[in-house]
């Protein structure tokens, strides 16, 4: 236990430059959407892209949750439920709850939307696509997690944010220090242990 909270504390450290580099990186493309974009535009635009940024994110998130434990444990069946399960679980917490309770907080009218649960066949292509990547990719690409977990971190910025735009928020830029806050913390924390923490809490003797 001690040794995965330090494990968590240290990788936390690591990737908090490059999180904040991606909510950097997000807000600007969102803003450059939302000048060019009429404000009843953007609610639609918005879910469009969140449509496209949550299932890239799933993918992602599947492929570095199941290949770090295939790589301590060879076991198949577990391994997919667990790349399915961190998956789906933490990345709807980063993308839609925590940026929905993060409107709220402002009393802000927001939607409740689960993707899982409306849209499941955008969901699952991608999600058995990124499982099977998390069992193939380390044999082909040399060091692969630490790409799909920084694939990993950007797109889930793109998706929180997005969510937010098209669910409520939609004069965000008004809030615009407030988001960036809250995307530091909904990206940093569920994706540092979807991809470190929960696929190691199941691994009890590495081989």
């Amino acid at each position: 236990m001690k040794e995965t909270a330090r494990l968590i504390f240290v990788e936390l450290k690591e990737h908090l430059p490059f999180t904040i580099f991606s909510a950097c990186l997000a807000m600007i493309a969102i803003g450059f959407a939302t000048v060019i974009t009429k404000d009843a535009e953007l609610p639609g635009l918005g879910e469009n892209l969140f449509h496209i940024f949550h299932p890239l994110h799933i993918l992602a998130s599947a492929a570095t949750t199941t290949s770090m434990y295939w790589k301590y444990k060879k076991n198949i069946i577990l391994s997919i439920i667990i790349g399915a399960a961190g998956s789906i679980v933490i990345c709807s917490l980063s993308d839609i709850i925590f940026p929905f309770f993060g409107g709220r907080m402002l009393s802000i009218d927001m939607h409740f939307h689960i993707c899982i649960i409306n849209h499941p066949v955008i969901i699952i292509p991608f999600l058995a696509v990124g499982i099977a990547m998390g069992f193939f990719s380390p044999k082909i690409i040399e060091h692969s997690t630490i790409y799909s977990h920084s694939a990993h971190i950007l797109l889930s910025t793109m998706a929180s944010l997005v969510y937010l735009i098209s669910f409520g928020m939609v004069d965000w830029m008004q809030h615009i220090g407030y988001v960036f806050m809250l995307l530091i913390f909904v990206v940093l924390i569920p994706c540092c242990i979807s991809d470190i923490a929960f696929p190691l809490f199941f691994v009890k003797n590495r081989s």
